[in-house]
């Protein structure tokens, strides 16, 4: 999907490139996020340190319309832990380097993800035309990506919809890694499951960054012996839980089930895991309530305090399209970043779906190349189940033979079902 001004402006315009829907996604890690250029090797200079942790987590939302989407179960339940865990672990475990990245448009084509690892793990196209190139266009000087290497990670851990209380929590594990050989998972799923923590019935999690990344090592033929903690944390299993999930009711204020105390035991959870600690490590309770209250409830907070170009004060998560200015979350983000201690980093996401010529000048033109890992998962699917309530029950990422299979398949029922009412 791409927008000029609106999808329909898009659409209906003779012009052959719109701006890509996206944003800019936001990172940070405890270990040297600067990115360098070695002349040598006419390449970037990748630095994360071995044993290091990624958590992943989305930075926006999907929405059933354009009223605001003030996301707190998803994504600010998931945004509000991720920096909690960091902080713990910067305190508590010095030894440990940790990177966290909030991605834009997970729950829209897996955009923010995609982008991110596809970029920061191959060889950029404008490396072949120097350094001078990739300062230029989308880049310009947020080339921090380049620092990265996902090769070095330990643990890659999704999280998301965490605060709805009327679940339990749940680990994901997707069925393309090979469990048996996989030391490192066998040991976090013992861990887990001492502390009586659920695994799901999921085999394949469409709308994860852990997904995004096991696609990734599965385009390259990197699957086989990867001996890594890969996981997902939500308060899901097969289906949201959460009846008004990518709704304007998706509020503490509108929905009592979702709270921090949630937020702060699942917290607690991943954090024993990644620390792989029989004892007990905590987040910092405190910090997680304030960080609650500024990300679902009032963007103005003392706490943060962000100066932020708002109409008004409650959040909203929904994906933009790709701009040069930060969007009001970004910027939220990348603030609560600073007041951990850490050093925020953004990146451009833009559709994988989008190249740029030779000359690195408008218009972006349409990739020929669109098998972009198993571009097939990226079609959004939508099912919304009615309860009491106007409420989504169910979104996920699926092939588009799938989409196309049931969207005919609930038109004939739908004809027949008026067929009998009418004749009958």
């Amino acid at each position: 999907m791409y927008l000029l001004g609106t999808s329909d402006d898009c659409l209906s315009s003779s012009r052959k490139a719109c701006q890509p829907l996206g944003g800019w996604s936001v990172w940070a890690t405890t270990g040297d996020s600067s990115w360098s250029w070695s002349d040598a090797r006419h390449s970037f200079e990748r630095k994360t340190a071995k044993g290091a942790v990624a958590l992943m987590v989305p930075l926006t939302t999907a929405s059933f319309g354009h009223l605001p989407t003030p996301g707190a179960d998803s994504p600010a339940s998931g945004i509000t832990s991720a920096l909690a865990i960091t902080e713990a672990i910067k305190r508590q475990a010095r030894n440990v380097e940790v990177s966290v990245f909030f991605l834009v448009g997970e729950y829209t084509g897996s955009i923010g993800s995609s982008r991110f690892i596809q970029d920061a793990s191959s060889t950029l196209a404008c490396e072949v035309f120097g350094v001078e190139s990739c300062l230029k266009l989308a880049y310009k000087s947020n080339l921090n990506f380049t620092s990265v290497n996902f090769s070095n990670f330990d643990a890659i851990v999704a999280l998301d919809q965490l605060s709805y209380s009327d679940s339990p929590l749940y680990f994901h594990v997707d069925q393309r890694i090979d469990q048996a050989s996989n030391i490192a998972l066998k040991s976090a799923k013992k861990l887990l499951c001492n502390m009586q923590i659920q695994k799901s019935k999921t085999n394949f999690l469409y709308s994860s960054p852990a997904t995004t990344y096991i696609d990734f090592l599965e385009a390259n033929n990197l699957l086989s012996g990867v001996n890594k903690t890969i996981v997902t944390f939500s308060r899901y299993d097969e289906f949201y839980n959460n009846p008004h999930v990518f709704t304007p009711s998706d509020t503490p204020s509108t929905n009592r089930q979702l709270n921090v105390e949630s937020i702060i035991e699942a917290s607690n959870v991943v954090l024993r895991m990644i620390l792989s600690s029989d004892a007990e490590v905590k987040v910092d309770n405190d910090l997680l309530q304030k960080l609650w209250y500024c990300f679902s409830v009032n963007f103005s907070c003392d706490f943060l305090n962000v100066s932020l170009n708002l109409s008004s004060s409650t959040p909203s998560y929904a994906t933009n399209k790709f701009e040069e200015s930060y969007s009001d979350v970004t910027v939220m983000v990348g603030t609560a970043l600073s007041k951990i201690g850490m050093r925020p980093a953004y990146t451009a996401a833009i559709s994988p779906q989008l190249k740029i010529g030779e000359k690195w000048g408008p218009p972006w033109e349409r990739s020929e190349r669109v098998d972009y890992f198993n571009s097939s998962r990226y079609t959004l699917f939508v099912s919304s189940l009615f309860n009491k309530g106007n409420g989504a029950r169910t979104v996920m990422l699926t092939t588009a033979s799938v989409g196309t299979f049931t969207l005919f398949t609930g038109t004939f029922l739908c004809g027949l079902l008026l067929f009998a009412a009418f004749h009958l």
